[in-house]
């Protein structure tokens, strides 16, 4: 499992977002996990953790190809026993269980093959590619942990070209607020992930991952562009909400 994030400084990250986000409405790009911010700078040169996998100059990150696949109902609950740890400028769920099993400091990868660990990759994979972090991180995930097509090129053609610089204080960052899983096989899963602005509102992007080559890869939205795949959650469904974050 990864290490804490020791070097992470404090204050207001410089991030990039996409113009027509921001031009629109910040706090609803805020709330978005993918495709909006993105932190300016290499991220230092630090080693990689001992142990981690590298990055590929092209394909996917090495999977687990003896993973066994577990059958099981979309989750009514969130997993229980994770490490939330800061990545970037987000808390990201870990497990010895669920996964990832490896991280290289930018990525992670090889989750199980199970509900929990779909939802573990849902929730690390869009907000990795999403821009909490350096650039090396959504770049990285984007291009090795996205399934290959004509939408995860168009999402990283907008992630380079479409940008602005935008100061952030702390606590702006939407927290993970729960999920909706909305249906789940050992092949495919499709999970909303939802996010509290911390303004009182919720809001949700639509995830889908698919077992390839031995991981969870995801499936990049329409035209590369989130905004099709996201919504507010008004009060009437904040029900059907799973409540799962690490302030729950």
């Amino acid at each position: 499992m990864r290490e804490s994030n020791d070097g992470q400084t404090s204050g207001a990250p410089r991030v990039w977002a996409q113009k027509s986000f921001i031009a629109s409405a910040l706090v609803v790009a805020i709330a978005l996990i993918g495709g909006v911010f993105v932190v300016v700078g290499s991220g230092g040169e630090e080693d990689p953790p001992a142990g981690s996998a590298e990055v590929p100059v092209e394909g996917y990150l090495p999977g687990n190809e003896d993973a066994v696949a577990v059958e099981g109902e979309p989750l009514l609950e969130g997993p229980q026993e994770i490490d939330w740890q800061l990545v970037g400028s987000i808390t990201l769920p870990f497990s010895s269980v669920y996964g990832p099993a490896v991280d290289d400091g930018f990525t992670a990868s090889q989750f199980e093959r199970s509900p929990e660990g779909a939802l573990m990759a849902a929730v690390h994979l869009s907000s990795r590619a999403g821009g909490y972090g350096p650039e090396e991180m959504w770049r990285a995930t984007i291009e090795h942990q996205f399934i290959d097509s004509p939408e995860r090129d168009a999402l990283l053609e907008l992630m380079e070209e479409q940008a602005v610089d935008v100061e952030l204080t702390a606590g702006d960052l939407a927290a993970l607020a729960g999920f909706v899983y909305r249906s789940y096989s050992p092949d495919e899963a499709v999970i909303e992930v939802v996010l509290d602005n911390r303004s009182g509102g919720w809001y949700s992007v639509l995830t889908t991952v698919r077992w390839i080559e031995g991981d969870w890869r995801m499936e990049a939205p329409p035209r590369g562009d989130w905004t099709a795949m996201m919504r507010q959650v008004p009060t009437a469904d904040q029900d059907a909400v799973v409540p799962w974050g690490p302030s729950w």
